[in-house]
């Protein structure tokens, strides 16, 4: 009878291993799945990243054609140019300008001197 029952026993214990056994299978295959589930989401980050470049692109140049007003890349670059000139005359405007305050300055500083000097 004692016998009996340990072996009753080593097979329930048995049957527990093996379902033991099948859920750490389980476990494994979902560990792999859940890998592919995010590798999957990563992927389609990175597209709807990349689409949200685009359609932004797409808008931006459809507001460009639209707008009667604007004269094309070639105008754009025109007015860059233009921009960059007027700049370099401000400063050179400004550097002229500073230079004759500067010289101005000067100027009187010498006048002051020779009015000492003769009173």
């Amino acid at each position: 009878a004692r016998e009996a029952q340990l072996k009753a026993e080593l097979e329930r214990i048995r049957e527990v291993n093996s379902v033991i056994e099948g859920v750490t299978a389980s476990l494994q295959k979902a560990k792999g799945n859940m890998n592919s589930v995010h590798s999957t989401v990563n992927n389609a980050s990175t597209l709807l990243g990349t689409w949200t470049r685009i359609l932004s692109q797409t808008e931006h140049n459809q507001r460009l054609i639209l707008n009667p007003q604007w004269k094309g890349a070639t105008q754009d670059l025109e007015d860059i140019e233009n921009e960059d000139i007027r700049r370099q005359h401000d400063a050179q405007r400004r550097a002229a300008e500073e230079q004759r305050k500067r010289e101005e300055a000067q100027r009187r500083a010498e006048e002051e001197e020779r009015q000492r000097a003769i009173a």
